[in-house]
């Protein structure tokens, strides 16, 4: 049976095949361009309309992973593909070198319903000199949208604004699927509104920046900045788009500025949606270069349904789970935890991430000597309340701080024999060990 959620590696890493596919309608060329004219935005690079998706789920605290099958020529031009956002079925990826409409690249939307995978071209509007309010993000609609037709399957949503404009005026970018039982021929469009962003927005010190995106409801979107708050984007009417600011619980606030300015935020803090209510976990501390590593909290806050106030939840510091009985007898170094995920379905499950490094020294010969190295011996996913270890490789520097997202797109279809065959016996062999932390 495929679990309820996954946590899942916003990386994906493509399988590549050199068989040579023919250009399809909307398709460019697939030939390396250091600069591409506005029109060939609006088309899918070649190759990337058979793009064939392989999701390898587990329950976590295991990674799941999303395998995909793509044409060399396709790979030279979009380069990287990673997950973007997800709401129920919905995963949604971005193909490409960069930011939308800056790169040769495309959206796909895959669906666990029927397992199909879709590709979108970006959004064909100017885009120079924009800059990203809020993320692509994905919302399975139920209709009522652009022509009031009710044949809105999903949206697909981008916040820009002007590099040389201010806030609040911004720009919805929208991208309006057709259901699967439409007759128009097309499988949808691209619609933008001019919108005007809540005052909150841009009164900080720093611009919003957008940490997460996640669905909230049946028609909102919410783009979290980590430090400042959460913007709420209604698309109950996608033609009348209703905007809301919420900001982070005042416990939350601290001073970013230091010798490396505002930090990179998820490594010690998340968001989500949990059991139909929203849900904030801080590493209170984590920044606090004077306070030992085992006096770090991990607090969980949640939203009141009316979105108007932060109730504090169930606490731990790091020191509570090093000293936990269960923790000793794995025999475990203490290590910091870091880049927390909120689980979707228990309330006060957290997943975090445990990297164990050592130094290795070399000899300082010259100049250019690189000096003392960093050589990563294991990585450690663990779930907080129900406590399990899984070893991972670490294959490169870049998973020092990995990227991961909570999905439930697992709940909505049901795995091949062949393919629950292989996650058991993946399960089997990390020999997973469960524990509480008390």
């Amino acid at each position: 049976m495929a679990p309820a959620w996954v946590l899942l590696d916003r990386v994906v890493k493509p399988a590549v095949f050199d068989e040579e596919e023919s250009k399809g309608k909307g398709e460019s060329t697939g030939a390396p361009v250091k600069y591409l004219p506005a029109r060939l935005r609006q088309e899918v690079p070649a190759g990337m309309r058979n793009v064939k998706p392989y999701p390898e789920v587990a329950d976590p605290p295991i990674v799941s992973r999303f395998s995909m099958l793509i044409s060399r020529k396709a790979i030279r031009v979009v380069e990287t593909i990673h997950v973007e956002c997800a709401d129920k079925s919905l995963v949604l990826f971005y193909a490409g070198t960069g930011f939308p409409g800056f790169s040769h690249g495309c959206h796909l939307i895959y669906d666990a319903i029927d397992g199909s995978l879709t590709t979108v071209h970006t959004f064909p509007f100017p885009v120079s000199g924009v800059v990203w309010v809020g993320t692509a993000a994905v919302l399975r609609h139920a209709g009522g949208g652009g022509g009031g037709d009710g044949t809105t399957a999903y949206v697909i949503a981008e916040l820009l604004r002007p590099f040389h404009g201010s806030l609040p005026d911004a720009t919805l970018v929208m991208w309006l699927s057709n259901s699967p039982a439409s007759t128009s021929g097309s499988n949808g469009q691209w619609v933008k509104e001019d919108v005007r962003l809540p005052g909150e927005v841009c009164t900080g010190t720093d611009p919003f920046t957008t940490d997460l995106v996640f669905s909230f409801g049946e028609s909102c979107l919410c783009w979290a900045d980590l430090f400042m708050g959460i913007l709420f984007c209604d698309l109950a009417t996608l033609r009348a788009p209703r905007f809301r600011f919420i900001p982070l619980p005042k416990a939350c606030s601290f001073d970013p500025v230091g010798k490396y300015g505002r930090p990179h935020m998820p490594e010690f803090r998340s968001m989500g949606r949990v059991n139909g209510v929203i849900r904030l976990i801080d590493m209170e501390g984590f920044t606090n270069e004077y306070l030992a590593v085992d006096e770090v909290k991990l607090t969980i806050w949640t939203l009141s349904a009316d979105l108007s106030e932060w109730e504090k939840g169930p606490v731990c510091t790091v020191g509570d789970i090093w000293a936990s009985e269960e923790f000793v007898a794995m025999g475990l170094p203490q290590l910091r935890p870091m880049c927390p995920v909120l689980s979707m379905v228990d309330e006060d499950v957290v997943c975090v991430v445990m990297t164990e490094v050592e130094i290795e020294e070399s000899d300082v010969t010259d100049f250019d000597d690189e000096g003392n190295k960093l050589k990563f011996k294991a990585q450690y996913v663990l779930d907080i309340d129900v406590l399990s270890i899984t070893q991972h490789h670490i294959e490169s520097m870049g998973d020092l701080i990995p990227d991961l997202i909570a999905c439930e797109f697992t709940a909505y279809s049901e795995l091949s024999k062949g393919m629950q065959a292989m996650v058991e016996g993946n399960e089997g062999e990390e020999s997973t060990k469960r524990m509480k932390v008390k």
